[in-house]
């Protein structure tokens, strides 16, 4: 067996290791065109869609505009939540949360309270218990594309993932939307999952090449 075909042999096995046991929320770059399985907690008061980046037509975004306003607050119209959870991850790891938004509007209206306006990574141990939460950002402010981010070590109990974007309260007199992209969960070394899968491939493939002499 060649030194080539050994090379490439070995970068598919890590390949395939990392892509089995990476951690993280499914379609969180938006670019399957739709919104599934990320979901809103408050769809009456709310539209979440995926559209097309105005800046960057090859790109899918998430837009989330106002509700109608609801009379309840001097600032009443605001922006559900949107979340996804249920994805694996891996205890006692470290690991960097990421995501990219842009405010839209005229005026800004980020309360600091009750996490209004903030993303948050959650992690749940295997009987759905919280056993740990992180900030990830905050959108208190009109701003660009920023990405922001937060590393952390999950809990000894972590096992599953869980990303929530707590909608801001807004002013009802002003046009204003967000923009939502590229939420990300990265072990910041290879989990264990992927050593694991990394060391048997190769062992299988030094097996390969000991039959072959």
């Amino acid at each position: 067996m060649s030194s080539r075909v050994i090379l490439i042999v070995v970068c598919c096995i890590f390949a395939a290791c990392t892509a089995a046991s990476a951690a993280g929320p499914v379609n969180g770059d938006f670019e399957t065109g739709a919104l599934a399985p990320w979901v809103s907690s408050y769809d009456p008061v709310l539209t979440y869609s995926v559209i097309v980046d105005p800046s960057n037509p090859a790109n899918h975004i998430v837009q989330g505009v106002p509700g109608p306003d609801n009379g309840t607050w001097p600032y009443s119209t605001w922006l559900g939540n949107l979340a996804q959870g249920g994805f694996d991850i891996s205890p006692s790891t470290e690991y960097t949360a990421s995501r990219d938004s842009k405010t839209l509007g005229d005026k800004w209206i980020g309360w600091g309270v009750a996490n209004y306006g903030e993303s948050s990574f959650y992690e749940y141990n295997a009987t759905g218990g919280v056993v740990a939460a992180h900030g990830v950002g905050a959108d208190y402010t009109l701003h660009d594309w920023t990405t922001q981010s937060a590393t952390f070590t999950t809990a000894a109990t972590a096992a599953k993932g869980y990303w929530y974007w707590n909608g801001d309260l807004v002013d009802s007199q002003t046009a204003q939307a967000i923009y939502l992209d590229n939420f990300k969960l990265t072990a910041t070394v290879p989990e264990p999952g992927s050593l694991v899968c990394l060391v048997s491939g190769l062992g299988l493939l030094g097996g390969l090449i000991r039959r072959r002499k």
